[in-house]
Protein backbone atom coordinates (compact mmCIF):
# COMPACT_ATOMS: atom_id res chain seq x y z
CA UNK A 1 0.00 0.00 0.00
CA UNK A 2 1.32 3.51 -1.19
CA UNK A 3 1.34 6.47 1.06
CA UNK A 4 -0.57 9.22 -0.26
CA UNK A 5 1.01 12.26 -0.54
CA UNK A 6 -0.62 14.13 2.43
CA UNK A 7 0.43 11.49 4.70
CA UNK A 8 3.90 11.80 3.14
CA UNK A 9 4.00 15.49 2.97
CA UNK A 10 3.03 15.20 7.02
CA UNK A 11 5.94 12.61 7.58
CA UNK A 12 8.79 14.78 5.89
CA UNK A 13 7.44 18.47 8.61
CA UNK A 14 7.42 15.84 11.67
CA UNK A 15 10.85 14.52 10.88
CA UNK A 16 12.18 18.41 10.71
CA UNK A 17 10.22 19.20 13.79
CA UNK A 18 12.32 16.86 15.83
CA UNK A 19 15.55 17.28 13.89
CA UNK A 20 14.93 21.30 14.66
CA UNK A 21 13.78 20.51 18.75
CA UNK A 22 16.34 17.78 18.80
CA UNK A 23 18.87 20.84 17.44
CA UNK A 24 17.84 23.42 20.24
CA UNK A 25 17.79 20.48 23.05
CA UNK A 26 21.37 20.47 21.84
CA UNK A 27 22.08 23.99 22.40
CA UNK A 28 20.77 24.12 25.65
CA UNK A 29 23.12 23.88 28.48
CA UNK A 30 22.01 21.21 31.25
CA UNK A 31 20.07 22.73 34.01
CA UNK A 32 22.76 21.60 36.44
CA UNK A 33 25.30 23.92 34.20
CA UNK A 34 23.08 26.64 34.19
CA UNK A 35 22.79 26.66 37.39
CA UNK A 36 26.52 26.61 38.07
CA UNK A 37 26.87 29.42 35.79
CA UNK A 38 24.16 31.53 37.41
CA UNK A 39 25.80 30.66 40.78
CA UNK A 40 29.28 32.02 39.49
CA UNK A 41 27.30 35.37 38.56
CA UNK A 42 25.61 35.45 41.69
CA UNK A 43 28.71 35.43 43.35
CA UNK A 44 30.61 37.89 41.37
CA UNK A 45 27.53 40.44 41.76
CA UNK A 46 27.84 39.89 46.02
CA UNK A 47 32.13 40.41 45.47
CA UNK A 48 30.93 44.09 43.53
CA UNK A 49 28.21 44.85 46.43
CA UNK A 50 25.52 44.49 44.06
CA UNK A 51 23.22 42.29 46.34
CA UNK A 52 19.93 43.04 44.17
CA UNK A 53 21.38 41.37 40.86
CA UNK A 54 22.80 38.34 43.28
CA UNK A 55 19.83 37.45 44.25
CA UNK A 56 18.30 37.51 40.96
CA UNK A 57 20.76 35.27 39.56
CA UNK A 58 20.81 33.03 42.76
CA UNK A 59 17.43 32.71 42.91
CA UNK A 60 17.33 31.52 39.19
CA UNK A 61 20.00 28.87 40.17
CA UNK A 62 18.17 27.49 43.18
CA UNK A 63 15.32 27.07 41.32
CA UNK A 64 17.58 24.77 38.22
CA UNK A 65 19.49 22.52 40.85
CA UNK A 66 17.02 22.75 44.15
CA UNK A 67 19.76 20.20 45.85
CA UNK A 68 22.56 22.08 45.56
CA UNK A 69 23.26 24.15 48.78
CA UNK A 70 25.46 26.61 47.32
CA UNK A 71 22.66 28.42 45.80
CA UNK A 72 21.06 28.79 49.12
CA UNK A 73 24.01 29.38 51.25
CA UNK A 74 24.93 32.29 49.20
CA UNK A 75 20.72 33.60 49.04
CA UNK A 76 21.71 33.69 53.26
CA UNK A 77 24.44 36.49 52.92
CA UNK A 78 22.44 38.34 50.13
CA UNK A 79 19.32 38.27 51.92
CA UNK A 80 20.92 39.51 55.00
CA UNK A 81 22.61 42.49 53.26
CA UNK A 82 19.36 43.62 51.94
CA UNK A 83 17.92 43.47 55.10
CA UNK A 84 15.75 40.47 54.54
CA UNK A 85 16.56 38.77 57.75
CA UNK A 86 13.57 36.18 57.86
CA UNK A 87 14.46 35.12 54.21
CA UNK A 88 18.20 34.55 55.30
CA UNK A 89 17.62 32.30 58.07
CA UNK A 90 15.07 29.77 55.57
CA UNK A 91 17.94 29.85 53.18
CA UNK A 92 20.34 28.65 55.71
CA UNK A 93 18.37 26.61 57.51
CA UNK A 94 17.43 24.84 53.93
CA UNK A 95 21.54 24.81 52.73
CA UNK A 96 21.93 23.06 56.15
CA UNK A 97 19.16 20.55 55.38
CA UNK A 98 20.95 19.84 52.05
CA UNK A 99 24.16 19.72 53.26
CA UNK A 100 24.08 17.79 56.79
CA UNK A 101 27.81 16.84 57.20
CA UNK A 102 29.02 20.08 56.59
CA UNK A 103 29.12 22.42 59.49
CA UNK A 104 29.48 26.08 57.47
CA UNK A 105 25.71 26.56 56.79
CA UNK A 106 25.09 25.99 60.39
CA UNK A 107 28.01 28.52 61.56
CA UNK A 108 26.37 30.81 59.33
CA UNK A 109 23.31 30.62 60.57
CA UNK A 110 24.37 30.93 64.20
CA UNK A 111 26.75 33.92 63.70
CA UNK A 112 23.54 35.28 61.49
CA UNK A 113 21.29 35.00 65.20
CA UNK A 114 24.14 36.35 66.80
CA UNK A 115 24.57 39.96 64.98
CA UNK A 116 20.56 39.68 65.72
CA UNK A 117 21.18 39.83 69.39
CA UNK A 118 19.69 36.40 69.72
CA UNK A 119 22.17 33.52 71.17
CA UNK A 120 19.73 31.21 71.81
CA UNK A 121 19.15 29.97 68.71
CA UNK A 122 22.52 30.41 67.77
CA UNK A 123 24.00 27.88 70.56
CA UNK A 124 21.28 25.21 68.69
CA UNK A 125 22.89 25.71 65.44
CA UNK A 126 26.07 25.99 66.45
CA UNK A 127 25.89 22.63 68.22
CA UNK A 128 24.65 20.96 65.45
CA UNK A 129 27.73 22.38 63.77
CA UNK A 130 29.77 20.79 66.32
CA UNK A 131 28.25 17.43 65.32
CA UNK A 132 28.37 17.54 61.49
CA UNK A 133 32.41 18.26 62.17
CA UNK A 134 32.61 14.88 64.42
CA UNK A 135 35.66 14.91 66.04
CA UNK A 136 37.30 16.97 64.10
CA UNK A 137 35.65 20.43 64.69
CA UNK A 138 37.57 23.81 64.27
CA UNK A 139 39.05 24.98 67.32
CA UNK A 140 37.51 28.31 65.77
CA UNK A 141 33.73 27.11 65.89
CA UNK A 142 34.20 25.56 69.44
CA UNK A 143 35.39 28.64 70.34
CA UNK A 144 32.31 30.34 69.05
CA UNK A 145 30.29 27.76 70.45
CA UNK A 146 32.05 28.73 74.11
CA UNK A 147 31.14 32.48 73.27
CA UNK A 148 27.24 32.08 72.78
CA UNK A 149 27.04 29.85 75.44
CA UNK A 150 28.21 32.66 77.95
CA UNK A 151 25.83 34.93 76.14
CA UNK A 152 23.21 32.30 77.20
CA UNK A 153 24.72 31.93 80.65
CA UNK A 154 25.80 29.01 80.79
CA UNK A 155 29.42 29.60 81.66
CA UNK A 156 29.92 25.87 82.77
CA UNK A 157 29.44 24.50 79.63
CA UNK A 158 31.96 27.22 77.89
CA UNK A 159 34.66 27.12 80.38
CA UNK A 160 34.21 23.26 79.84
CA UNK A 161 34.80 23.76 75.93
CA UNK A 162 37.45 26.42 75.72
CA UNK A 163 39.60 24.08 78.78
CA UNK A 164 39.23 21.09 76.17
CA UNK A 165 40.67 23.53 73.49
CA UNK A 166 43.82 24.53 76.19
CA UNK A 167 44.63 21.62 76.76
CA UNK A 168 44.89 20.53 72.99
CA UNK A 169 46.58 23.78 71.96
CA UNK A 170 48.22 24.99 75.27
CA UNK A 171 48.54 29.22 75.23
CA UNK A 172 46.33 29.88 72.39
CA UNK A 173 45.47 33.75 72.70
CA UNK A 174 41.95 33.48 71.70
CA UNK A 175 41.05 30.87 73.81
CA UNK A 176 42.82 32.18 76.61
CA UNK A 177 41.25 35.78 76.34
CA UNK A 178 37.55 34.24 76.00
CA UNK A 179 38.50 31.65 78.79
CA UNK A 180 39.41 34.86 81.12
CA UNK A 181 35.69 36.13 80.05
CA UNK A 182 33.96 33.09 81.46
CA UNK A 183 36.12 32.95 84.88
CA UNK A 184 34.45 36.64 84.80
CA UNK A 185 31.10 35.57 84.14
CA UNK A 186 31.16 32.77 86.89
CA UNK A 187 33.00 35.42 89.41
CA UNK A 188 36.55 33.61 89.34
CA UNK A 189 38.03 37.07 89.46
CA UNK A 190 41.44 36.03 90.82
CA UNK A 191 41.68 33.43 88.11
CA UNK A 192 40.60 35.68 85.26
CA UNK A 193 43.17 38.70 86.18
CA UNK A 194 45.60 36.14 86.55
CA UNK A 195 45.14 34.46 82.96
CA UNK A 196 44.53 37.73 81.40
CA UNK A 197 47.99 39.43 82.76
CA UNK A 198 49.86 36.04 81.49
CA UNK A 199 47.63 36.09 77.78
CA UNK A 200 48.99 39.91 77.77
CA UNK A 201 52.46 38.75 78.15
CA UNK A 202 52.81 36.19 76.21
CA UNK A 203 50.76 37.68 73.52
CA UNK A 204 50.77 42.17 73.35
CA UNK A 205 49.69 42.10 70.18
CA UNK A 206 46.52 40.15 70.14
CA UNK A 207 43.60 42.17 69.43
CA UNK A 208 41.59 39.23 71.57
CA UNK A 209 43.27 39.58 75.09
CA UNK A 210 43.79 43.41 74.30
CA UNK A 211 40.17 43.52 73.76
CA UNK A 212 39.30 40.77 76.65
CA UNK A 213 40.98 43.00 79.45
CA UNK A 214 39.29 46.27 77.87
CA UNK A 215 35.93 44.57 78.69
CA UNK A 216 36.73 43.37 82.06
CA UNK A 217 38.22 47.29 83.02
CA UNK A 218 34.77 48.66 81.55
CA UNK A 219 32.81 46.20 83.87
CA UNK A 220 34.57 47.07 86.72
CA UNK A 221 34.03 50.70 85.91
CA UNK A 222 37.60 51.47 84.87
CA UNK A 223 36.43 53.23 81.70
CA UNK A 224 39.75 55.47 81.25
CA UNK A 225 42.07 51.97 81.82
CA UNK A 226 39.29 50.10 79.03
CA UNK A 227 40.00 52.77 76.41
CA UNK A 228 43.85 51.93 76.75
CA UNK A 229 43.37 48.58 75.34
CA UNK A 230 40.61 48.84 73.63
CA UNK A 231 43.01 51.50 71.58
CA UNK A 232 45.74 48.79 71.47
CA UNK A 233 43.40 46.42 70.34
CA UNK A 234 41.98 48.32 67.46
CA UNK A 235 45.54 48.79 66.16
CA UNK A 236 46.26 45.35 66.32
CA UNK A 237 42.57 44.57 64.33
CA UNK A 238 41.64 47.80 62.50
CA UNK A 239 38.82 46.05 60.45
CA UNK A 240 37.22 44.13 63.60
CA UNK A 241 33.86 45.52 64.10
CA UNK A 242 33.28 44.32 67.12
CA UNK A 243 36.05 45.81 68.78
CA UNK A 244 35.41 48.83 66.98
CA UNK A 245 31.41 48.82 68.26
CA UNK A 246 32.74 48.11 72.06
CA UNK A 247 35.21 50.67 72.21
CA UNK A 248 32.99 53.49 70.76
CA UNK A 249 30.44 52.54 73.62
CA UNK A 250 33.63 52.72 76.07
CA UNK A 251 34.15 55.94 74.54
CA UNK A 252 30.69 57.37 74.58
CA UNK A 253 30.56 56.11 78.66
CA UNK A 254 33.80 57.74 79.34
CA UNK A 255 31.86 61.35 78.05
CA UNK A 256 33.84 61.60 74.88
CA UNK A 257 30.19 61.40 72.82
CA UNK A 258 32.03 63.68 69.41
CA UNK A 259 35.03 60.77 69.50
CA UNK A 260 32.27 57.74 69.52
CA UNK A 261 30.24 59.36 67.34
CA UNK A 262 33.00 59.43 64.42
CA UNK A 263 33.85 56.01 64.98
CA UNK A 264 30.04 54.26 64.74
CA UNK A 265 29.27 56.43 61.53
CA UNK A 266 32.98 54.94 59.98
CA UNK A 267 31.58 51.66 60.71
CA UNK A 268 28.44 52.12 59.61
CA UNK A 269 29.07 53.62 56.61
CA UNK A 270 31.66 50.81 55.80
CA UNK A 271 28.73 48.39 56.82
CA UNK A 272 24.95 50.21 55.70
CA UNK A 273 22.82 46.82 56.10
CA UNK A 274 24.57 45.47 59.40
CA UNK A 275 22.04 45.68 61.72
CA UNK A 276 23.90 44.83 64.55
CA UNK A 277 26.32 47.73 63.94
CA UNK A 278 23.22 50.12 63.47
CA UNK A 279 21.81 48.77 66.80
CA UNK A 280 25.82 49.79 68.76
CA UNK A 281 24.95 53.35 67.15
CA UNK A 282 21.86 53.57 68.63
CA UNK A 283 23.26 52.81 71.64
CA UNK A 284 25.87 55.21 71.29
CA UNK A 285 23.57 57.77 70.51
CA UNK A 286 21.84 56.95 73.87
CA UNK A 287 25.04 57.12 75.81
CA UNK A 288 25.74 60.92 74.23
CA UNK A 289 22.17 61.84 75.32
CA UNK A 290 20.30 61.63 71.92
CA UNK A 291 17.28 60.11 73.55
CA UNK A 292 15.37 61.04 69.86
CA UNK A 293 18.22 60.14 67.61
CA UNK A 294 18.88 56.69 69.41
CA UNK A 295 15.48 55.52 69.72
CA UNK A 296 14.76 56.61 65.71
CA UNK A 297 17.52 54.01 64.93
CA UNK A 298 16.33 51.37 66.73
CA UNK A 299 13.07 51.57 65.57
CA UNK A 300 14.86 51.07 62.46
CA UNK A 301 17.03 48.23 63.40
CA UNK A 302 13.63 46.24 64.75
CA UNK A 303 11.76 46.89 61.65
CA UNK A 304 14.30 45.23 59.91
CA UNK A 305 15.20 42.57 63.19
CA UNK A 306 12.29 42.56 65.46
CA UNK A 307 13.99 40.40 68.12
CA UNK A 308 17.25 42.59 68.18
CA UNK A 309 17.82 42.68 71.78
CA UNK A 310 20.21 45.75 71.58
CA UNK A 311 18.08 47.76 69.92
CA UNK A 312 15.17 46.46 72.06
CA UNK A 313 17.04 47.32 74.98
CA UNK A 314 17.70 51.19 73.75
CA UNK A 315 13.86 51.59 72.87
CA UNK A 316 12.86 50.57 76.26
CA UNK A 317 15.73 52.99 77.86
CA UNK A 318 14.17 55.93 75.53
CA UNK A 319 11.16 54.99 76.75
CA UNK A 320 11.86 55.19 80.72
CA UNK A 321 13.19 58.26 79.91
CA UNK A 322 10.98 59.51 77.98
CA UNK A 323 7.42 58.13 80.02
CA UNK A 324 7.82 60.30 83.07
CA UNK A 325 5.93 58.24 85.47
CA UNK A 326 4.75 55.51 83.29
CA UNK A 327 6.64 53.21 85.01
CA UNK A 328 4.82 50.05 83.70
CA UNK A 329 5.80 50.74 79.97
CA UNK A 330 8.92 50.90 80.36
CA UNK A 331 8.95 47.56 82.20
CA UNK A 332 7.14 45.99 79.61
CA UNK A 333 9.51 47.62 77.24
CA UNK A 334 12.75 46.19 79.22
CA UNK A 335 10.78 43.19 79.50
CA UNK A 336 10.59 42.45 75.39
CA UNK A 337 13.96 43.46 75.26
CA UNK A 338 14.94 40.10 77.75
CA UNK A 339 12.66 38.07 76.45
CA UNK A 340 14.26 38.75 73.18
CA UNK A 341 17.73 38.35 74.28
CA UNK A 342 17.39 37.29 78.00
CA UNK A 343 21.08 37.85 79.47
CA UNK A 344 20.96 40.89 78.00
CA UNK A 345 22.59 42.49 81.23
CA UNK A 346 21.90 46.35 80.89
CA UNK A 347 17.99 45.82 80.59
CA UNK A 348 18.37 43.42 83.42
CA UNK A 349 19.93 46.35 85.71
CA UNK A 350 17.10 48.73 84.55
CA UNK A 351 14.64 46.47 85.08
CA UNK A 352 15.07 45.27 88.83
CA UNK A 353 15.31 49.25 89.69
CA UNK A 354 12.04 49.96 87.99
CA UNK A 355 10.66 46.56 90.00
CA UNK A 356 12.00 48.39 93.11
CA UNK A 357 10.39 51.37 92.72
CA UNK A 358 7.13 49.28 91.77
CA UNK A 359 7.72 48.08 95.66
CA UNK A 360 7.73 44.69 93.74
CA UNK A 361 10.51 43.41 95.83
CA UNK A 362 10.48 39.54 95.32
CA UNK A 363 10.93 40.94 91.34
CA UNK A 364 13.82 42.84 91.78
CA UNK A 365 15.33 40.62 93.92
CA UNK A 366 15.37 37.45 91.30
CA UNK A 367 16.23 40.25 88.26
CA UNK A 368 19.24 41.05 90.65
CA UNK A 369 20.20 37.68 91.44
CA UNK A 370 20.20 36.87 87.67
CA UNK A 371 22.67 40.12 86.88
CA UNK A 372 24.80 38.96 89.92
CA UNK A 373 25.13 35.33 88.48
CA UNK A 374 26.04 36.18 85.22
CA UNK A 375 29.30 38.20 86.69
CA UNK A 376 28.33 41.00 85.55
CA UNK A 377 26.73 43.21 88.36
CA UNK A 378 28.25 46.51 89.92
CA UNK A 379 29.92 46.22 93.26
CA UNK A 380 26.80 48.74 94.16
CA UNK A 381 24.74 46.03 92.84
CA UNK A 382 25.75 43.47 94.79
CA UNK A 383 25.29 45.54 98.04
CA UNK A 384 21.96 46.42 96.64
CA UNK A 385 21.22 42.27 96.64
CA UNK A 386 22.42 42.00 100.36
CA UNK A 387 19.99 44.95 101.01
CA UNK A 388 17.31 43.51 99.72
CA UNK A 389 17.88 39.63 101.45
CA UNK A 390 18.53 41.85 104.72
CA UNK A 391 14.75 43.55 103.56
CA UNK A 392 12.70 40.70 103.32
CA UNK A 393 14.41 38.55 105.28
CA UNK A 394 15.51 36.16 102.34
CA UNK A 395 18.47 33.99 101.94
CA UNK A 396 20.17 35.29 104.55
CA UNK A 397 23.13 33.11 104.70
CA UNK A 398 24.19 33.57 100.83
CA UNK A 399 23.73 37.52 102.08
CA UNK A 400 26.22 36.97 104.84
CA UNK A 401 28.77 35.09 102.09
CA UNK A 402 28.03 38.04 99.58
CA UNK A 403 28.77 40.69 102.45
CA UNK A 404 31.85 39.03 103.48
CA UNK A 405 33.38 38.60 100.16
CA UNK A 406 32.59 42.48 99.68
CA UNK A 407 34.22 43.12 102.70
CA UNK A 408 37.70 41.14 101.45
CA UNK A 409 37.53 43.90 98.32
CA UNK A 410 36.52 46.75 99.72
CA UNK A 411 37.28 46.46 103.60
CA UNK A 412 36.42 49.94 104.93
CA UNK A 413 32.92 50.30 102.97
CA UNK A 414 30.60 51.07 105.60
CA UNK A 415 27.32 49.82 103.92
CA UNK A 416 28.94 46.57 103.90
CA UNK A 417 30.09 46.72 107.13
CA UNK A 418 26.78 47.56 108.86
CA UNK A 419 24.86 45.01 106.78
CA UNK A 420 27.55 42.08 107.76
CA UNK A 421 26.63 43.41 111.65
CA UNK A 422 22.91 43.43 111.13
CA UNK A 423 23.53 39.98 109.59
CA UNK A 424 25.70 38.43 111.82
CA UNK A 425 22.48 39.36 114.87
CA UNK A 426 20.04 37.88 112.19
CA UNK A 427 21.65 34.67 111.39
CA UNK A 428 22.06 33.76 114.86
CA UNK A 429 18.80 34.86 116.31
CA UNK A 430 16.96 33.59 113.22
CA UNK A 431 15.12 29.87 113.75
CA UNK A 432 15.35 27.24 110.93
CA UNK A 433 12.67 27.23 108.02
CA UNK A 434 12.18 29.40 105.19
CA UNK A 435 10.86 32.89 105.78
CA UNK A 436 10.59 35.95 104.02
CA UNK A 437 9.42 36.71 100.22
CA UNK A 438 9.25 33.60 97.75
CA UNK A 439 10.42 34.63 94.50
CA UNK A 440 9.38 32.88 91.61
CA UNK A 441 12.04 32.78 89.06
CA UNK A 442 11.66 32.94 85.37
CA UNK A 443 12.06 35.68 82.61
CA UNK A 444 10.80 38.55 83.26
Amino acid sequence: MRPTTATFVVSILSLAACDKLSGMLQDEPPREQQARTLLSKGRAAVSKGDYSAAQVALEKAASLNPTDPEPQRTLGEVYEKLGQEAQAIFALKRAAELSPNDPGPRRELAELYLRAGQPGPAVEHLRKAVEAGGGDAEPDLLRRLAFALLRVGQADEAETVLSKLDRANPGDADTMALLAEVLIAKRQEERAVRLLDSAVEAHPDSARVRSARAKYFYSRGKVNEALREFELAAKAAPDDAEIGLARARALASAGQAEQAARLMNDIVSARPTDMSAQASLAEVKLLAKDIDGAREVAEGVIAHQPKNGRALYVRARAIELQSGDDVVRAINAYREAIEADPEQTEALSRLWLLYDKQGQTGDAISTLERVVALGEATPEEEIALVKLYVKTGYHLAQAQHMAEEGLKKDPGNADLLALKRTLDAQVHTRPKGNFGVQVIKGKH
